[in-house]
């Protein structure tokens, strides 16, 4: 069975820890998971560390990517935060799409 080396950041920890029984199913493999904040992620992922599924926030992949840790084009949005509506404006109620 293949493990791969997932870096996760914390923030979407409940979630990443739901899916992965059914990815490791589905796919035959495991997940060696490392968690951390991104800020502290980034920089382990600069002095050397590696893996083989990252997730991070827009931020820390600009950043490895701008430090030729990433390939330019790899990285697959996942979530996008919703900004905090402000009822009093017209554009304030419009739902997130």
């Amino acid at each position: 069975m293949t493990e791969l080396k997932l870096y996760s950041t914390i923030a979407v920890q409940p979630v990443v820890e739901m899916l992965i029984p059914r990815f490791e199913t589905a796919h035959s493999c495991r997940f060696a998971v490392v968690w951390n904040t991104a800020p502290v992620m980034v920089k382990r992922l600069q002095s050397g560390e590696h893996g083989d599924v990252l997730l991070l926030n827009r931020a820390g992949t600009e950043t490895m990517t701008a430090a030729g840790r990433l390939i330019d084009g790899s990285q697959t949005p996942i979530a996008s935060a919703c900004p905090r509506p402000q009822p009093s404006t017209p554009r304030g109620r419009v739902r997130c799409r």
